[in-house]
């Protein structure tokens, strides 16, 4: 029976063996996973990192070809606008100069109507008073013998 109590005690010795040899095994396992499962964390913390970093250079990329954009079609527009006002001065010069050329069409045409008027005034007191001027006439040729002439 001693040779029974060393094969027990040997089982007994290889049984707390192998269950401590399964414990630590279970803990290094563990100890792995752990490891393991911090090593995934931080990495997706850095892929995670890395994507918002990369949103963020596209979204100030983005803005800054707005801006780029919204400076370009403002230049375009000053421009347009430059264009629309050089014409705009072209036209109101070409108005002012028909403008003058009417005011002195118009200047023109009263000095005509006025010398009109002076010549139908004339005119008007010839052929209303031709009694007048024959009385007048008479009257030079009376007096001093010869017509008159007015």
């Amino acid at each position: 029976m001693p040779g029974e109590y060393m094969e027990t005690r040997e089982i007994v010795i290889a049984l707390i063996s192998l269950g401590s040899a399964s414990l630590l095994t279970f803990f290094v396992v563990k100890w792995i996973d752990h490891l393991h499962l911090r090593d995934a964390n931080a990495r997706a913390k850095e892929i995670i990192d890395r994507a918002e970093r990369e949103i963020e250079n596209r979204r100030r990329e983005a803005e800054l070809e707005i801006k780029e954009e919204a400076i370009q079609q403002r230049g375009e527009g000053e421009k347009e606008l430059a264009v629309i006002r050089q014409e705009l001065h072209e036209r109101e010069r070409l108005l002012d100069k028909r403008q003058d050329a009417l005011e002195q069409q118009s200047d023109g045409l009263r000095k005509q109507e006025k010398m009109v008027e002076g010549n139908q005034r004339k005119l008007a007191e010839k052929s209303t008073t031709p009694t007048a001027a024959r009385r007048n006439s008479k009257r030079c040729l009376i007096r001093s013998g010869r017509p008159c002439t007015a």
